[in-house]
């Protein structure tokens, strides 16, 4: 039987939490996601489009320095 990566051995119907991080990869995507918000509020607090910002979060590496970017723009609320 396949386990998911935070299933233990023992019985199967024991309650496994549902942990983001471990399906979304992406920390922009991850952030954005567990902050609630929508790829045009996200796009729009960083001043760039949606499409573009979809293609950040496509990425399998992103750098540390738009991962801030992205943190300060979450942090901020929407003008």
């Amino acid at each position: 039987m396949n386990k998911t990566p935070h299933q233990v051995e023992g019985d199967e119907n024991e309650y496994v939490p549902f942990v983001l991080a471990d399906y979304i990869h992406n920390p922009v995507s991850l952030a954005r996601i567990e902050n609630r918000l929508t790829r045009k509020q996200l796009a729009e607090r960083l001043g760039i489009t949606v499409g573009y910002l979809g293609k950040i979060e496509r990425q399998d590496e992103v750098k540390p320095a738009l991962v801030d970017r992205v943190s300060e723009a979450i942090r901020r609320k929407s003008a």
